[in-house]
């Protein structure tokens, strides 16, 4: 029988050496691979979110929801809607299947997340904020504030003359704690992202008004709403 030849150290330390070499080069890949994928699951909530969306004003005469019916009282009467987020206005008119109204319960909340409202958390978002002023829901994305804020900025989609390039949804957490603050993870404006410094993903996935959407690389752009005339 021939003897089964034993491994010297030296080879044996050849051998490991070789394996963290090859460790160290594929585990970097295999992050950005991950990192990709996010990414990409990322634009598709968005691009889920915007679908919604649009479904919504398709039987709401043209008119999305407000980012936040409390900004004034006018808005809340030409909504004819309490209190609420814009992601509020989708669960409370079924365009989320089978969520259950929270009510301050963080458990019920983050059960939405992880099912019905799933489309409401970044992948990357490794802690979401819970929003309490109304269903606690938790989210990763905020809603143009500007729009809906006043009755002048309640407009039909189909009457927002900068459509393509203004801002309706995007990622509004990442960066210190602190620098967003919490109430405001459901609604965005420049002010709320430190003057155009989008840390979530090192880039901040947003949907435009026209549905298309981009990452955007550290740079400053238009929160305000044209109408067309």
């Amino acid at each position: 029988m021939q003897r089964r030849k034993k491994f010297t150290l030296a080879e044996l330390l050849l051998i490991v050496a070789a394996v963290l070499i090859n460790a160290a080069i594929l585990l970097p890949v295999l992050a950005g691979q991950n990192d990709s994928a996010r990414h990409i699951a990322c634009e598709n909530n968005l691009k889920d979110l915007a679908v919604k969306l649009d479904m919504y004003a398709e039987v709401n005469d043209g008119f999305l929801p407000p980012a936040w019916s409390g900004a004034s009282r006018e808005t809340r009467e030409l909504c004819g809607r309490k209190t609420g987020f814009w992601f509020d206005f989708l669960a409370r008119d079924g365009y989320f299947t089978d969520w259950r109204e929270a009510k301050r319960s963080e458990a019920k909340a983050r059960y939405n997340a992880q099912n019905a409202m799933k489309s409401l958390i970044c992948p990357a978002d490794a802690e979401p904020v819970m929003v309490n002023h109304t269903y606690s829901v938790y989210t990763s994305y905020g809603f143009n504030q500007k729009y809906g804020e006043r009755p002048q900025t309640f407009y039909r989609v189909t009457n927002i003359a900068n459509a393509a390039k203004v801002v309706m949804i995007m990622d509004s957490w990442g960066g210190k704690a602190g620098e967003i603050p919490t109430h405001m993870r459901a609604r965005v404006s420049s002010g709320y992202l430190q003057s155009g410094k989008y840390p979530a993903h090192g880039f901040n996935n947003t949907v435009f008004f026209d549905g298309h959407v981009e990452a955007l690389y550290n740079k400053k752009i238009s929160f305000n709403i044209i109408a067309a005339n």
